[in-house]
C-alpha cells in the first residue's frame, strides 16, 4: 500500500472515530462505512473496539516511512511497534 492510499485510509479511520465519539449508533455506522468494512474488515472491527486504533495506525505509517526513507530495518520497525504494544498493554498504569 503506498503512502497516499494509506493516508486516505487514515482519514477514513479518523472520520469513523469521530462518528463513534459522536455516539453514532452501530447500525448507521455499519451502513455508512459498508464499503470500508468490506475492503478492510479487521481495521473496521478494530476501530469499533480499540479507542487507540488511529494512533496505532499512524505509528505503523511512521515506521513504514522510516523504513523506506531512513533505512530502518524490518526487524527494528517490528521491535519498535512490539515495544509500544507491550508498553500499552503490559505496563501497569499509575493510579
Amino acid at each position: 500500500m503506498d503512502n497516499n492510499t494509506y493516508s486516505k485510509m487514515l482519514q477514513i479511520v479518523q472520520n469513523m472515530t469521530n462518528d463513534l465519539n459522536d455516539n453514532m449508533n452501530f447500525e448507521s455506522f455499519d451502513s455508512k462505512y459498508y464499503d470500508f468494512k468490506q475492503d478492510h474488515p479487521k481495521i473496521f472491527n478494530m476501530v469499533k473496539s480499540d479507542t487507540n486504533c488511529l494512533s496505532k495506525l499512524k505509528q505503523i505509517q511512521q515506521l513504514k516511512i522510516n523504513k523506506e526513507q531512513k533505512g530502518l530495518s524490518h526487524y527494528d520497525a517490528s521491535a519498535a511497534f512490539g515495544q509500544s504494544l507491550a508498553d500499552e498493554y503490559l505496563t501497569p498504569k499509575e493510579s
